[in-house]
């Protein structure tokens, strides 16, 4: 059950991130699964972030915000781990509602806390890229917060340019974690829109 849920959690991750409808259909399977064999926590969170993010692409905010109000105590009994992946999804989701304002309120602390995670704070970021990151962080800071953190920036870079105030720091500083934690796909869209964002201020050498 736990690799099948892992595995329909996978398909539904692709279609959302393409856009595919078939989305639903395997969050619909795993919600049958959750209530079939009465699984935890940790698994109604998985399926209800990935549907979080679904209603969110939909426009359909009212939904959103229920079935966020519906996770909240569920998080609540998780690892902080959890809720921080939580408060992400929460924030990429008002981001696509158009709610900016909310996704920068939310993601700000977020940002802070993984840096506490790995033990770097955003000063020591400045002049340094990821080789002397690499030297600086905490030796017991987890790759998957490496990841996240630059997930985070990115989402407060994309907050930041709805709200018509352009954060370029935001971005250099994702795409300096997306090298650490190896995320080239990543790495290359944040990139681009780095680039983009530069040639839209006129900043050609920037570009």
């Amino acid at each position: 059950t736990d690799l099948r849920i892992k595995a329909l959690d996978g398909l539904a991750f692709a279609c959302i991130k393409t856009g595919s409808n078939r989305a639903a259909s395997w969050l619909d399977q795993m919600d049958a699964l959750v209530a079939a064999h009465d699984l935890g926590a940790e698994e109604q969170l998985r399926v209800g972030m990935k549907r979080v993010s679904l209603l969110a692409m939909q426009g359909d905010k009212r939904g959103t915000m229920r079935l966020v109000a519906n996770l909240t105590p569920v998080v609540e009994d998780l690892p902080p781990g959890h809720q921080r992946v939580f408060d992400y999804n929460v924030a990429c989701a008002e981001l696509a509602l158009g709610d900016a304002d909310a996704a920068v309120e939310r993601v700000e602390p977020l940002i802070y806390d993984y840096y506490k995670q790995i033990g770097l704070t955003p000063e020591m970021v400045i002049g340094n890229n990821a080789p002397d990151l690499a030297r600086m962080l905490k030796k017991d800071a987890d790759a998957d917060d490496i990841k996240h953190l630059a997930d985070a920036l990115d989402v407060l870079a994309k907050a930041c340019d709805a709200q018509g105030h352009p954060s370029p720091f935001a971005r250099i500083h994702a795409l300096k974690f997306y090298d650490l934690a190896r995320a080239p796909d990543s790495l290359f869209r944040a990139g681009q829109d780095l680039v983009d964002q530069f040639i839209s201020m006129r900043d050609f050498d920037g570009a």
